[in-house]
């Protein structure tokens, strides 16, 4: 499982990163974003398409800290295509 630490870091680049290694995985695999910043989990469920993937576990830390952990599942989306032998493989000679 790959975990993210995201506390005290430059967001924009991180969802970037968080968006590109979710891209990478096989359903299946689980993703884990620790941050402090509560913007942050509300950014992450927007990037991600909401169809492929599934909160194993969403954490609040103590009271008086901002600290989360979200730990989220790829799933397989119902709106997956497979192009393998279609016609988009076809060059035009």
């Amino acid at each position: 499982m790959q975990s993210f630490d995201l506390r005290d870091t430059i967001i924009p680049f991180s969802l970037l990163q968080i968006a590109n290694h979710f891209q990478r995985m096989k359903p299946g695999d689980e993703i884990e974003v620790i941050g402090n910043d509560p913007g942050i989990e509300s950014d992450i469920r927007k990037i991600l398409p909401s169809s492929e993937y599934r909160v194993v576990a969403d954490e609040k830390q103590p009271q008086n800290s901002r600290n989360f952990r979200l730990r989220l599942k790829k799933e397989v989306s119902s709106n997956a295509q497979s192009n393998q032998g279609g016609p988009s493989c076809l060059k035009s000679i």
